[in-house]
């Protein structure tokens, strides 16, 4: 990602909240607890949130705060791959009271930046840098913590760039969103089609 001269380099934690999620294991039992939908590490995927398959966990009521995700998070996962490290997107609040799990950081930015550019820029090659830079690496995986992406030095351009650089990628989304609208809608005319073929071929004919 090409940088402009005016742009500042600050600490993530200086212009975003950083949280870790539930923790699975031992839920809670009785009155003043509630059972909601979380997103783990297998919904965060590179650019996008899957939702086709979301789990749910029991917490305390008084915990849903501290949990809860708010359309606009971005949502990186902690561990994987190394080359994977940090994949993220931002939640689009498709879910309502949704919540995350501990090994997915729900980063919340403040005014200076927009969620939309701090993805753009952690899915980067400098971003990726970072996280293969840092990540401590076990036989099987790779993780990172949350001091870790605090600490994550970003660019901060002015809003308005930030807007400007976001534009072309919004662009494409909403015409890929478009395209597969209109995929689903021929695949269900095609099979309107062939179930009236099927049918006019199953009946009798007349004697």
């Amino acid at each position: 990602m090409s940088r402009g001269a005016e742009w500042d380099e600050v600490s993530l934690k200086s212009v975003a909240t950083v949280a870790a999620g539930v923790t699975l294991g031992s839920e809670p039992v009785g009155n003043g607890t509630v059972e909601l939908p979380y997103l783990r590490v297998a919904n965060v995927l590179d650019g996008s949130i899957d939702t086709a398959d979301v789990k749910r966990v029991r917490i305390l009521r008084a915990q849903y705060k501290r949990y809860a995700l708010r359309k606009g998070d971005l949502l990186l996962t902690e561990g994987g791959d190394l080359d994977k490290l940090g994949r993220g997107a931002v939640w689009d609040g498709s879910i309502e009271a949704c919540l995350h799990q501990n090994h997915v950081f729900r980063v919340r930015c403040g005014e200076r930046l927009s969620s939309g550019f701090l993805a753009l820029y952690t899915a980067s090659p400098e971003g990726r840098a970072y996280f293969q830079r840092v990540g401590k690496q076990t036989t099987n995986l790779a993780s990172i913590n949350s001091t870790q992406v605090k600490a994550m030095p970003v660019p901060v351009p002015p809003l308005e760039e930030q807007e400007r650089l976001l534009g072309p990628i919004r662009a494409v989304r909403e015409r890929s969103e478009t395209l597969e609208k209109q995929v689903a809608k021929f695949r269900t005319v095609q099979r309107a089609v062939v179930e009236e073929l099927l049918l006019s071929r199953a009946e009798p004919s007349a004697a």
